[in-house]
């Protein structure tokens, strides 16, 4: 499973609070995302469970927020570009949680 998405039934989002803003620099957007962990199975059996993000439309202000141009961001999460091209402020308790999920090889 890639970043992110509603999980699957039978698996759980546990959120945690606070959301991470992913602001985009160059195009003056900001998505809003949810972190939490998934608990549970797929249908065939693997286990979900760990950490995972979920894009909301829920507006609030983020806790944490991760900036950078599209390119540089999108580059960043393919683990093509190093840290050097992403800018972080606000709690570092959310910038944790949102590493845990994009640190992983993607599946």
């Amino acid at each position: 499973m890639m970043y992110g998405g509603e999980p699957p039934a039978g698996v759980v989002f546990e959120r945690r609070p606070g959301l991470v803003g992913v602001r985009l620099t160059d195009v003056d957007r900001t998505l809003r995302v949810a972190v939490g962990r998934l608990v549970g199975r797929a249908e065939d059996g693997r286990d979900l469970t760990g950490a995972h993000l979920l894009l909301t439309e829920e507006y609030a202000e983020p806790t944490t927020v991760v900036a950078g141009t599209a390119a540089d961001v999108d580059r960043w999460l393919w683990k093509r570009a190093g840290d050097d091209v992403v800018a972080w402020s606000g709690d570092p308790t959310g910038r944790e949680a949102f590493l845990a999920a994009v640190r992983p090889p993607i599946d």
